[in-house]
């Protein structure tokens, strides 16, 4: 009696193998998304509780808009002369923050909603704090944007407070209620 596998054996190993690498790896890259996403939503979330206190303060919101948001200028760290500026707000300052994919947050006013109130905006940018328009090394894949919209709002990416505006952006409407 010989000792050993025969071809068909190993052939089968390698291939079980092969099936139970392949669903490992795909389930790693799952968990490395699932973990970005956790870690962006937490920010937003921290994001909007500093805006809100920012506006609970001054009865306005800060605006600043990258890449020109920087240490001088940034409404989270220096009153800007803004009245009833009790900051700092949060523990990173704004122009610091950036979502786990390496974007900069982008603080904006406009009236979103079309209800004659002025909003504010966290807008998820592709480019890096301290960088300028065109760096794009840290944008949010667009597989994962319907992920956040379920998370942060309702689901439906262009409707709500999560809006997806173009092929390369989006943003969270936040209001103080």
């Amino acid at each position: 009696m010989k000792k050993g596998f025969t071809l068909i054996e190993l052939l089968v190993v390698i291939a079980i193998i092969g099936v139970l690498s392949t669903i490992i790896i795909s389930s790693i890259g799952n968990i490395s998304d699932r973990a970005k996403i956790a870690k962006t939503v937490a920010e937003i979330r921290q994001m909007e509780t500093d805006i809100i206190l920012y506006n609970l303060d001054t009865n306005t919101y800060p605006h600043c808009v990258f890449p020109f948001c920087n240490s001088t200028n940034d409404p989270f760290i220096n009153s800007n002369g803004v009245p009833g500026w009790n900051g700092p707000y949060g523990n990173i300052p704004l122009h610091l923050r950036s979502h786990a994919w390496g974007g900069a947050f982008t603080v904006y006013r406009s009236d979103f909603d079309g209800d004659g109130d002025l909003d504010v905006a966290l807008d998820f940018n592709d480019d890096a704090p301290g960088t300028s328009f065109g760096d794009n090394t840290g944008g949010i894949p667009l597989s994962l944007l319907h992920k956040f919209d379920d998370i942060l709002d309702d689901g439906v990416e262009l409707q709500g407070r999560f809006r997806h505006y173009s092929s390369e952006g989006f943003y969270i409407i936040i209001e103080a209620e």
